[in-house]
């Protein structure tokens, strides 16, 4: 099976709403357009060998990016309990960096890091 190209933007598309925007590789709205809430996924940020067979890959690691940012810091903390939650459930593995407030932009961020494993 190749690439899922779209898996973590269906797993995550039901938490799209009027108030939370999710963009897939970047947030392209001018910076006074910006949501108060919004997720980028980043897919294939690196993709490598995992398992060889015969001696070509047979298994791929794919590692993605989550960025949570949120004007409240409690809005970050929510919004990640239920991308986790999903993320759990489809049991994809994943980490956790910061709930870092940047002064210049007003936002909180969190980022998630994992790996989608899949058959070459």
């Amino acid at each position: 099976m190749p690439y899922p190209d779209n898996k973590l933007w269906e797993l995550l598309k039901p938490l799209s709403s009027s108030t939370i925007k999710i963009y897939k590789e970047h947030q392209d709205e001018d910076n006074d357009k910006k949501p108060d809430k919004y997720i980028v996924i980043q897919e294939e940020v690196y993709d490598e060998p995992e398992t060889f067979g015969d001696g070509s890959a047979i298994l791929r690691n794919s590692s993605f990016e989550i960025y949570i940012n949120c004007r409240k810091s409690n809005d970050a903390r929510s919004i990640y309990r239920d991308v986790t939650a999903i993320l759990k459930n489809s049991e994809i593995p994943y980490t956790l960096s910061g709930n870092i407030y940047d002064s210049q932009s007003g936002y909180f961020t969190r980022t998630i890091t994992g790996d989608l494993i899949y058959h070459e």
